[in-house]
């Protein structure tokens, strides 16, 4: 249990990297992309069909052609992807801990 409190110490220090390091990369986004946060969202919102009023418009010829995009795509996939590593490895240790509780219990 230390070795995943420890483990889980060092995860919050990786989040918060991550979270950091990708705000540089949304100004690349914020450039084409309209954000609209002063729609409400609801089950209709998120059904796929025409009548749905967008609440993310983009210009994507622009996105297409700015090198700063896909820069900041590779470096937020990136980010992803190691958050998502992590996420993965805390499953893994939650999981060993689980078998251990339950063969102690036998």
């Amino acid at each position: 249990m230390v070795d995943y409190e420890d483990f889980l110490e060092r995860y919050a220090f990786a989040q918060k990297f991550y979270t950091e390091y990708s705000l540089l990369y949304t100004e690349a986004f914020r450039r084409q992309v309209d954000y609209r946060v002063d729609i409400m969202l609801s089950e209709e919102q998120f059904a796929l069909n025409e009548q749905a009023e967008p609440y993310v418009l983009y210009e994507f010829e622009a996105l297409v052609a700015d090198p700063d995009f896909h820069n900041a795509t590779e470096e937020l996939l990136f980010m992803h992807s190691g958050t998502i590593l992590w996420r993965k490895r805390i499953s893994d240790r939650i999981d060993a801990i689980q078998e251990r509780l339950e063969a102690a219990s036998d």
